[in-house]
C-alpha cells in the first residue's frame, strides 16, 4: 500500500511536466509540418491541429509563445500559396494570441517584482527586530552595571562606558538600516504604482513589456548602489546578513529579467 501511495504521488508531481514537455514538442513537430506541407490541404489540416492547441487554457507562458509563432509560420504558408484570405484570418489568430501571451509574460515579470519586494520587506523588517533585540539587551546589562558602580566602581565605570559606546554604535546601525530601508521602500513602492499605472493605461501591449524590463534593470541598479554603499560603510561586517539578502534579490530580479 505504501509502494501504491508513492507511486501515485510520483505520478501527480511529475505529470505536469510532462504533459508540458509534451505539448511542446507537439507544437515544435507542428511548425516543421507547416514548413514542410506540400499543399494548402495538408495547411487546412493543421490549421484544424492548432485549433486544439490553442483551445487548451492551460498552456504555459513558453508554450503560448510557440503556439503564436506555429500561427505566424502557418499566415506565412497560406499567403505563399496565394490564400491572402485564410492567412489573413491566421494572422489575425496569431495576433491574439501574441496579445494574451504578452499579457501573461508582463504579469509574470511584475509578480515577480512584488515576490521580490516583499521578500526584502520582510528581511529588512527581521533585521530592524533583531537590532531592537540587541539595543533592549543592552540596556539591561546597562542597568545592571549601573546597580553594582558603587561596590565596583572603576571596572563598573569602564564596563559602562564599553556599553555605551557599543549600545551607541548598534543604534547608529539600525538608524541606518531604517533610513536606508525606508528609502528603498519608497523607490520600490513609487516606481510599482508607476508600473501599475503605466500597464493599465499601454494600449500597446509590447511596450508594457518593455517597460516591464526597464522597470527590472532600474531595480538592478538600485539593489546594486544599496549593495555597494553597504559595502562601502566602515561598519560593513555589521551588514552581512543585509548584503546577503541583497545578492538573493538581485539573483531573483536576474531570473524575471531571463
Amino acid at each position: 500500500m505504501k509502494q501504491i501511495f508513492l507511486a501515485l504521488a510520483f505520478l501527480l508531481i511529475t505529470s505536469p511536466n510532462l504533459f508540458g514537455q509534451q505539448q511542446r514538442e507537439s507544437l515544435l513537430a507542428i511548425i516543421e509540418q507547416i514548413k514542410s506541407a506540400p499543399n494548402v490541404e495538408r495547411l487546412y489540416s493543421i490549421r484544424a491541429n492548432l485549433g486544439k492547441v490553442a483551445a487548451n487554457k492551460e498552456l504555459s507562458v513558453p508554450d503560448q509563445q510557440l503556439l503564436a509563432t506555429a500561427y505566424r509560420t502557418l499566415a506565412q504558408s497560406f499567403k505563399s500559396s496565394n490564400h491572402f484570405r485564410n492567412a489573413a484570418d491566421v494572422y489575425k489568430s496569431y495576433l491574439d494570441i501574441n496579445e494574451q501571451y504578452l499579457k501573461n509574460q508582463n504579469t509574470y515579470l511584475v509578480d515577480s517584482l512584488k515576490i521580490a519586494f516583499q521578500q526584502t520587506t520582510t528581511k529588512e523588517q527581521q533585521q530592524i527586530s533583531g537590532l531592537d533585540e540587541t539595543i533592549e539587551d543592552l540596556t539591561k546589562t546597562k542597568e545592571a552595571v549601573g546597580g553594582l558602580k558603587q561596590k565596583y566602581y572603576s571596572v563598573g565605570t569602564i564596563a559602562t562606558i564599553g556599553i555605551v559606546v557599543l549600545f551607541l554604535a548598534i543604534f547608529i546601525s539600525r538608524n541606518r538600516a531604517i533610513r536606508l530601508t525606508r528609502k528603498s521602500l519608497s523607490e520600490n513602492q513609487t516606481r510599482m504604482t508607476a508600473l501599475n499605472s503605466a500597464v493599465s493605461e499601454s494600449t500597446m501591449v509590447s511596450g508594457s513589456i518593455a517597460f516591464s524590463d526597464a522597470l527590472i534593470d532600474q531595480q538592478k541598479e538600485i539593489v546594486e548602489q544599496l549593495r555597494v554603499n553597504l559595502k562601502e560603510d566602515p561598519d560593513k561586517k555589521m551588514f552581512d546578513k543585509d548584503l546577503q539578502a541583497l545578492e538573493k534579490i538581485q539573483k531573483l530580479l536576474g531570473n524575471a529579467k531571463a
